[in-house]
């Protein structure tokens, strides 16, 4: 617009933008999933599939569309709304519990109503927990990437898992914990005075 001489001064000139770095994301510990696990919810639905998320790293977009043709024994395979790739992941028991029981290929996992609705079940449910993060659906994508990382899991495999194309954007969910930078160290062989 301002190229076009729709308007006399850029109304971006003043915007301090940092080019390449995304805005820190929330995410949930382990310890804090496990107190969303026990706190209950409004929406039980809600519950299961945000904590299903956490679990699998889905996003709410292929959340409610996820059936039950989509897992063979196990296996959640899944070609992702968003990127159009497809990811395989092995389900953990968790994983396997927070699905339910069984019905038809065609049948629903979670059939959640809006996302507006999903958002506001979800805020409630937080506050009632005692977490005082500002958690989206998307703050559960971003809890399991960075529990992977934050438990050792390799950034190639946690890229693949989330269906990322690239490494550069599973960088932008990974938080490198203190203990892990502390330790990483210490794996060297010691070879002093031996």
């Amino acid at each position: 617009a301002k190229k076009n001489n729709h308007f006399y001064d850029d109304p971006t000139e003043n915007l301090k933008l940092k080019k390449g770095k995304s805005a820190e994301k929330e995410y949930l510990t382990f310890d804090e999933i496990n107190l969303l696990y026990q706190t209950p919810c409004s929406n039980a639905l809600v519950k299961r599939a945000a904590l299903f998320a956490c679990n699998t790293g889905l996003r709410f977009c292929d959340i409610i569309r996820l059936n039950w043709g989509n897992i063979n024994d196990k296996t959640l395979n899944i070609i992702q709304a968003k990127t159009k790739v497809p990811v395989a992941i092995i389900l953990n028991e968790n994983a396997i519990a927070l699905a339910g029981s069984r019905k038809g290929s065609n049948d629903l996992i979670f059939p959640l109503c809006s996302h507006t609705g999903v958002l506001k079940s979800i805020k409630k449910w937080v506050a009632e927990a005692g977490i005082s993060k500002k958690i989206t659906f998307h703050c559960f994508r971003v809890s399991f990437a960075t529990n992977l990382m934050n438990t050792g899991c390799d950034v190639a495999i946690t890229s693949k898992l989330l269906g990322h194309t690239s490494l550069m954007n599973t960088d932008r969910y990974i938080r490198i914990s203190e203990m892990l930078k502390q330790t990483a160290t210490q794996k060297f062989p010691s070879f002093i005075n031996s």
